[in-house]
Formats: C-alpha cells, structure tokens, sequence
C-alpha cells in the first residue's frame, strides 16, 4: 500500500486509527470507510454510500461532478460504476498506474451502466 500514495491506503490506515481513538468496531463501517476511495467488488450498501458521497461531496468541482451526482439521485449501483469508470478513465488519461482494487469494482459494478 505505502507505494500507492494517500489516495489509496489513508481509508485503509485511517480504519485503524479509527478503532484507537473512537472505538469504532463495527466491521461494516470499518469496511465501507476501508473502501470508500478504491471501492470493492463486494460492498454494502453503507460501503456504495460513502464511496459515492466521497466523489459528489459539496465542494467539489470537476467535469462530470454534475452528472456523476444526478446519477447518484438515481441509482446507487449505476453511481458507483460511474464515478469508478470515470476514475478509470482518468487514470488512464495521466498513464498512471491503477490500483487493482479499482479495476476489481470496475468489473463488478460497470454492467449496470450497459442499457
């Protein structure tokens, strides 16, 4: 993880010091914060809301923020595989590398924006 920068291990190091200072226990909230910036294959739905919250949060502005939030007004699943794949494609855009975890949720959640 320590390769992949912040944006990737800070909700995998971040559940940790959430047990130290607040006690938090519960597995589902400690999974959805885990995930919330890479995603999963396998989330629940407290794990889609944070995921999805983190990328449309007020404050920010980006192409495609708008519709990625109407989206999300939308459908849950559909708001996932869109922000993951715009993610993907932004990635790709810089020629970065993508962390696997990423993809694994492109895989799993992109069917739902097939017509």
């Amino acid at each position: 993880l320590k390769n992949w920068g912040n944006n990737i291990w800070h909700g995998t190091v971040g559940i940790y010091k959430m047990q130290e200072d607040l006690g938090l226990k519960d597995p589902e909230i400690l999974h959805a914060i885990e995930v919330h910036t890479v995603g999963s294959a396998a989330m629940s739905d407290l794990a889609k809301v944070l995921y999805v919250a983190d990328y449309i949060e007020e404050g920010r502005d980006f192409p495609g923020v708008i519709e990625a939030r109407a989206i999300a007004d939308c459908s849950l699943n559909m708001a996932v595989a869109f922000e993951t794949m715009r993610l993907i494609d932004y990635l790709a855009e810089l020629r970065v590398k993508i962390y696997p975890q990423s993809i694994e949720t492109y895989n799993a959640f992109i069917k739902y924006l097939k017509k």
